[in-house]
């Protein structure tokens, strides 16, 4: 493995290694990753079945190296997280009007304050045209002087 263990330095033990589940992009420890996973892919698949049909995702591909970790052997952490990612990104949805891309459920949300760009809305091109104008000459501040009432 290549995984040293956790370690004491200068007084701090150093965490313990983590990984990226492949579903939801969740940290967890190695041994951990295994008993989650199967609870991972059950919520997957409730949660996409509350999907309309064309939102609905195809479970993501496991990644091979998830079963060296499994077994025992010995895998790259970093080889394996960013395996995690890439399987993770491939099952997100793009939005429509801004193409940032998310979980379904997020979609959802974010579809609410995103609207469309409408390039033929006459109040956005006022706004977009560049005006040039001439430089406003500051004014100096003068000091108020307090005004006395006789007594």
């Amino acid at each position: 493995m290549n995984i040293p263990p956790p370690m004491k330095q200068g007084g701090k033990q150093r965490p313990p290694p983590y990984v990226i589940c492949y579903i939801c992009g969740q940290k967890y420890g190695t041994k951990s990753l295994i008993i989650h996973e199967k609870q991972c892919i059950e919520k997957f698949k409730i949660e996409n079945d509350k999907q309309p049909k064309h939102m609905r995702r195809a479970l993501p591909k496991r990644p091979e190296i998830l079963d060296k970790i499994a077994g025992g052997g010995s895998y790259d952490l970093d080889e394996f997280n960013e395996a995690s990612y890439q399987s993770m990104k491939a099952n997100m949805h793009a939005c429509p009007n801004c193409s940032r891309t998310f979980n379904p459920d997020r979609l959802e949300v974010h579809l609410r304050s995103c609207k469309p760009k409408n390039p033929d809305d006459p109040v956005k091109k006022e706004r977009i045209k560049p005006t040039v104008s001439a430089p406003v000459p500051l004014k100096k501040p003068t000091a108020k002087k307090k005004e006395t009432s006789p007594r």
